[in-house]
């Protein structure tokens, strides 16, 4: 018996349907009651991103990584950039630079109260924090067009997952913002096919897509269960820092807390 593309993805989606819902029996009920009081979980319910362009200069970890990176010695950072990007890897338009932040101040950031909390109340439980990272994104040598985060995904860590990204340098459509297809993570079941950019723009609304430009300082809390990418840097950087938080038991295993 032949069945049509069209027919396999339905039973697909409805397959992944069952299966998002049977994993969540294993969480708590929701109780959405208090939401009111935590400043980005109706951000997040409703549209899945919630965005903060004053919680650099608002939040105290904030002000102390932003401190922290104002003091760090550029031209070492740039070389080792560069070093890592000469590599002919078309992934090597992102750098891992944590190893020139120090850890407790990423620690603290990563779980200071505002995460917690607020992630806590979204959840119905408190988070596990799965990972940290501060990363550099430059414009690829390699390849003009978009490749691996550059491209429209979901993250499927968890089904409880929310990222953050805080923004140590200005950006803007031309380095690289955080892009967000708003609603989406509301069925992170679905599978829309192909996730080339003519087909999810076929399947979801463009004016539902949220990009995320901002001063030093911007903060993002998304729930990457949504299609996100970021966009292809034309000129310049950017560099952030970024947290994973889950439940404390994620879909592939535990990783290590600061990524190195």
């Amino acid at each position: 018996i032949l069945i049509s593309k069209t027919m396999m993805q339905i039973l697909k989606n409805s397959y992944n349907f069952l299966k998002y819902q049977t994993q969540s029996l294993n969480y708590p009920k929701l109780n959405t009651r208090f939401d009111k009081d935590f400043i980005s979980v109706n951000a997040l319910r409703s549209s899945g991103i919630y965005i903060d362009n004053n919680f650099g200069s608002n939040n105290n970890s904030a002000k102390d990584l932003i401190s922290f990176y104002d003091k760090i010695d550029k031209t070492k950072l740039k070389k080792h950039i560069n070093d890592k990007a000469s590599s002919k890897n078309k992934a090597s338009y992102k750098i891992i630079i944590t190893k020139f932040f120090d850890r407790d101040l990423l620690l603290s950031f990563a779980q200071n109260d505002f995460f917690i909390k607020n992630i806590q109340q979204y959840f119905g439980f408190e988070p596990f924090l799965r990972e940290v990272r501060v990363v550099a994104d430059i414009k690829n040598q390699f390849s003009d067009k978009p490749v691996y985060t550059q491209n429209f995904h979901r993250d499927y860590d968890d089904i409880k997952l929310v990222k953050s990204f805080f923004y140590l340098t200005d950006v803007d459509e031309t380095n690289g913002p955080f892009q967000f297809l708003s609603k989406t993570h509301s069925k992170p079941w679905y599978n829309p096919g192909s996730l080339s950019e003519k087909n999810i723009f076929e399947k979801f609304n463009q004016k539902d897509l949220v990009s995320c430009v901002g001063n030093k300082g911007t903060l993002i809390l998304a729930d990457t269960n949504g299609l996100h990418r970021g966009l292809v840097l034309k000129k310049g950087y950017r560099y952030m820092v970024t947290a994973m938080y889950t439940s404390n038991n994620p879909r592939f295993g535990k990783l290590e807390e600061i990524v190195w």
